[in-house]
């Protein structure tokens, strides 16, 4: 025969491996809840909000934005000759000058100038005298 104060510790014990999986997924939930809270948070005070073209709000200046520059890439299959490795310094040399031509701490690496992310085109302006 068991005991009272025995079989009440089962039943207790039994409804908490019940209900131990469901507080698993609602914890889960909750960390990548607040997890991506603070995703969005950094993401808004950190400037890169501003950055993305891709948000709503932007379609305007989306359909603005021209890309003047044509960037030649390496293509990925063909031949590998001297030609084609002179072909791939020379592509490369060009964009290291680009990379390393920029002070890194200098605080004027992060203007819109230098970045080019945004090129508008520029609108004449007309004096009359």
């Amino acid at each position: 025969m068991r005991n009272d104060s025995t079989s009440f510790e089962l039943r207790a014990m039994t409804s908490l491996q019940r209900y131990r999986f469901l507080g698993l997924i609602c914890s889960v939930i909750a960390l990548s809840l607040v997890m991506v809270i603070i995703a969005m948070d950094l993401y808004n005070t950190s400037g890169a909000a501003q950055l993305d073209l891709s948000q709503p709000r932007y379609r305007d200046i989306q359909k603005q934005v021209t890309k003047e520059e044509v960037s030649t890439s390496y293509p990925a299959n063909g031949p590998f000759d001297a030609a084609a490795y002179d072909t791939f310094r020379q592509l490369y040399a060009e964009r290291a000058k680009k990379v390393t031509g920029v002070n890194s701490f200098d605080p004027t690496v992060l203007s819109e100038d230098t970045l080019q992310l945004l090129v508008l085109p520029q609108s004449v302006t007309t004096t009359t005298n």
